[in-house]
């Protein structure tokens, strides 16, 4: 039997498995790693996250996957090296955080590698495929760190007739459903999204979806206003300034938001090049920087406002926040006061906030390898 598969029958036999977590969201902020040591499968998983840590991008390799990413006119050539960059890349920096974590390499049995995401355009038309583009190669990543990639899970979902966003529902319903407790997943990654789980719910009684931008608008604003700064922090830019109400009016008629939910979306729609036409109209004495990342702060939390009363239809519930957007005290104080719920993170059930998506990832490898 070759060693790929010996090693994956090996896995398969296992009391446990550890199983590194992989994910580059729509930020491009870099790699986030985490190593879980998983038991069982299906509505028995259990998990203990044995480390976790984020690795920058390099800065030339992040600004052309910046300059590539959601783009039509991108040649393929770009987007060609950049897979294999990519992948290199993730390899090694997967070998530098095992050796730092002092974790015997020949212990980890499974990657679950997610991949940087360069295109998503669900087509709402039944005539015409859903599609979606992660690079980072799994086949390098497996060559060079000797252990099985599993990879490609946004084509799964579309292969199964999804839009290939959100795919981590089926996680946070194996790892966060109660019996007694409704129960709100929000993430605040590039794009926000939401999962629903009612008390007691099998997983066809899940909602989920993404509700809009989170970070992707700001942090583009920032980066073109404030020279050497990537994104808010602590939403203090937004903070100082003055939300345009005629702005965020605009923003909240975008058509996608007259879709029904459950949908999804992605910085091929909310983009800088959107939002630069938004604001054409308007004038920069109407709108400072400050206030008009004020006015997109505001738009992010309304509309995952929106989001969250869609699918909870006045029922009680707790709410759980997960990525960056957990670190703009801005947003997560209107949310806050827009919902009339008082969020916690998931660190509440023992997640990192900052890793759970990196989390959920290992989970979905587990499953792709020991479920029905």
């Amino acid at each position: 039997m070759k060693k790929s598969f010996q090693q994956l029958q090996n896995a398969i036999s296992k009391e446990s498995r550890f199983v590194l977590g992989l994910i580059s969201g729509t930020s491009m902020d870099g790699l986030d790693a985490a190593l879980c040591e998983i038991r069982g499968s299906g509505i028995l998983t259990t998990i203990r996250v044995v480390n976790a840590d984020t690795v920058p991008y390099p800065e030339e390799l992040r600004n052309r996957l910046l300059k590539a990413a959601f783009r039509k006119e991108t040649p393929v050539s770009e987007i060609v090296l950049l897979n294999s960059e990519a992948g290199h890349w993730i390899s090694e920096t997967v070998k530098k955080l095992i050796d730092k974590w002092k974790f015997p390499p020949a212990h980890l049995d499974l990657i679950a590698s997610h991949g940087q995401t360069v295109y998503h355009e669900p087509s709402g038309d039944s005539n015409q495929p859903n599609v979606t583009l992660q690079i980072g190669e799994p086949d390098i990543i497996a060559r060079k760190c000797g252990v099985p990639v599993i990879a490609d899970f946004r084509q799964k979902h579309i292969a199964a007739g999804g839009e290939g966003a959100p795919v981590t529902a089926y996680g946070d319903w194996l790892l966060y459903s109660d019996f007694q407790k409704n129960r709100l997943l929000l993430n605040l990654g590039g794009i926000a999204n939401i999962t629903w789980i009612p008390a007691k719910a099998e997983f066809d009684q899940v909602m989920f979806g993404d509700t809009g931008p989170a970070n992707t608008l700001i942090d583009a604003l920032v980066r073109k206003h404030f020279k050497g700064k990537s994104y808010d922090q602590n939403g203090e830019i937004a903070a100082s300034g003055n939300v345009n109400k005629a702005l965020l009016d605009k923003l909240l008629s975008h058509d996608w938001f007259k879709l029904d939910f459950p949908k999804t979306t992605g910085p091929e729609l909310f983009s800088e090049k959107m939002l630069e036409s938004v604001m054409s109209g308007f004038s920069k004495d109407e709108i400072t920087p400050e206030d008009a990342i004020a006015t997109v702060t505001e738009f992010t939390a309304v509309t995952v406002t929106n989001g969250i009363k869609n699918v909870t239809k006045d029922k009680a519930f707790q709410m759980l926040v997960s990525g960056g957007g957990i670190h703009n005290a801005h947003i997560m104080k209107r949310i806050a006061e827009l919902t009339g719920v008082k969020a916690q993170t998931s660190e509440f059930l023992g997640v990192d906030p900052d890793y759970k998506e990196a989390v959920l990832f290992a989970v979905l490898a587990n499953e792709t390898l020991l479920g029905d």
